[in-house]
């Protein structure tokens, strides 16, 4: 490395075997490693992969994240709609959700069982009726997540340098699904003749619709989540700010 690339000098700062000929000390012998006791001064964005000996802030994302910290800082950041979010914060997040909806599930498998609803037949919508409640019970995760998880949406978008609002596709492909479906049923008993073999094979139609569009939905989404961090994303960073939309 050419003698003229080193970090500013700091008189505060010991010398050491490392340090450059102006007195900063060099960690490894490289000026530019940041950490905790040597900033980086040429870096403004984020550098992924690059760890910190310190916490960052609530309004800065959070790269190398572990999954415990990575959980605190999802229901700490409920109501934060500005700043980023790290690839870490966001999958392990979502990692979260899906064990919460298992959990949920199986749960309430078990208390159907124990409260003897019926686990025969295909009486209901999706399957049996205890199929069905164990299917229902995952809605309780999803409502009381809801705002994390679309918080945290918009904050790993920012992160990529795109626009909060992109977070609406995905759910716009689950709404029109769900609007599949009611429409089959509608026609299917407005032309069908009342019987039950209309009637099933209009709730096949709209189920395909339905997975196909809830299908697009997870795609996109994860096309969407999926991106490296983008340092321009710091248009999006409010330093110091509390919850809140800010920019989206």
């Amino acid at each position: 490395m050419n003698d003229g690339d080193h970090a500013p000098q700091d008189p505060r700062i010991p010398q050491g075997p490392h340090s450059s000929h102006h007195g900063a000390v060099r960690p490894n012998g490289n000026p530019y490693v940041a950490g905790r006791s040597f900033p980086n001064p040429y870096v403004t964005g984020p550098v992924p992969g690059q760890g910190n000996a310190d916490t960052p802030p609530l309004w800065a994302p959070w790269y190398g994240i572990g999954f415990g910290k990575a959980i605190v800082r999802f229901f700490r950041k409920t109501f934060y709609f500005h700043g980023r979010a790290s690839r870490g914060e966001y999958w392990w997040a979502q990692l979260l959700f899906i064990l919460l909806n298992m959990g949920f599930a199986y749960a309430a498998y078990g208390i159907g069982m124990l409260m003897g609803i019926s686990n025969a037949g295909s009486d209901g919508v999706f399957g049996s009726p205890l199929d069905d409640f164990a299917n229902n019970a995952q809605l309780v995760p999803q409502a009381l997540l809801f705002v994390s998880n679309l918080s945290l949406s918009v904050r790993r978008l920012h992160d990529e340098n795109r626009r909060g609002w992109w977070v609406v596709l995905p759910t716009l492909l689950q709404f029109v699904g769900l609007i599949a479906v009611v429409v089959s049923v509608v026609v299917g008993n407005v032309s069908g003749d009342g019987s039950s073999s209309a009637f099933a094979q209009t709730m096949v139609v709209a189920m395909l619709l339905c997975f196909g569009a809830l299908l697009m939905s997870v795609i996109i989404s994860i096309t969407l989540m999926i991106g490296p961090s983008n340092p321009l994303g710091t248009r999006f960073d409010r330093p110091g700010a509390g919850w809140g939309l800010g920019r989206r």
